[in-house]
């Protein structure tokens, strides 16, 4: 078997056997699948099982979970064939996805990546239905608030970088946080993005091509439409200097990974 045995009374330590919503359980270890289905439907949640990811893409054509449990190592697509794959899939509400894996060095890559939580099988006994709980919880408010047009906080982010693969893999990143993202690629096109998204927060890159982002930032500060929004700037190349040097710049993240410049967006608020 994979993984290890789940512990039965996890559940009355989470509190989880006290909610409800729908799981959407992909592992092709079927002893291990019982076993950790068991554990979920004990807890008081639907589960929908699948062992293979092109079974669990069918599955969602039938079903709409309000969480995703996904195995990695699997035969066939696999489990990163099934989060590219599932990018492609529209839904009304994205539910989070929790990769359980027993491969515990993908811990780090899964961190900067667009799935919610990242749990390794062999520490997964006290950790499972309180990260489920707290998933399917967060999930279902979301939901509730667009469902009935309940004001939520507004989550707008505008983005500054300029190499593509980069600006793609952070505004994933971002938009499964639940941020609405917005780009601009130069000095020109920034002040006139930020005045009708007016976002909550704005992300430059130190180094662009044709105009660094502390005078990016000092251009916002010095409009009146712009100048309200906060600015953090990020760079991983090491040769930036101290955020304290631009009065309009919140925070300079010394990196470009989507983890920690999270935190200190959300430091923000």
């Amino acid at each position: 078997m994979k993984g290890s045995k789940p512990s039965t009374h996890a559940g009355k330590r989470s509190g989880a056997s006290q909610s409800s919503g729908t799981i959407l359980f992909i592992e092709d270890d079927t002893e291990f699948l019982k076993l950790v289905s068991h554990q979920l439907k004990a807890a008081g949640y639907k589960v929908i099982t699948a062992t293979r990811a092109e079974e669990a893409l069918e599955r969602l054509d039938k079903h709409t979970p309000d969480l995703i449990i996904l195995d990695i190592s699997m035969p066939g697509m696999g489990g990163l064939g099934f989060l590219r794959r599932l990018n492609t899939i529209s839904h009304t509400h994205p539910c989070p996805i929790l990769v359980l894996s027993g491969r515990n060095e993908l811990e780090p890559f899964f961190n900067e990546s667009v799935v919610a939580a990242f749990i390794p099988k062999t520490s997964m006994r006290d950790s499972l239905l309180q990260k489920v709980h707290e998933l399917i919880t967060q999930h279902h408010y979301i939901a509730r608030a667009k469902d009935q047009d309940h004001t939520i906080p507004s989550r707008k982010l505008l983005l500054i970088e300029d190499d593509t693969a980069i600006r793609d893999h952070l505004t994933a990143v971002f938009m499964r946080k639940g941020y609405e993202v917005y780009h601009a690629v130069d000095e020109n096109t920034l002040l006139k993005v930020a005045a009708v998204a007016n976002p909550s927060v704005v992300l430059i890159k130190y180094w662009l091509p044709s105009c660094n982002g502390p005078t990016l930032a000092e251009q916002m500060g010095s409009h009146a439409a712009t100048r309200h929004i906060p600015v953090l700037l990020y760079d991983e190349t090491g040769l930036h200097i101290s955020s304290e040097q631009f009065p309009n710049v919140r925070a300079l993240v010394p990196s470009a990974k989507g983890d920690l410049l999270l935190k200190a967006i959300e430091a923000v608020f």
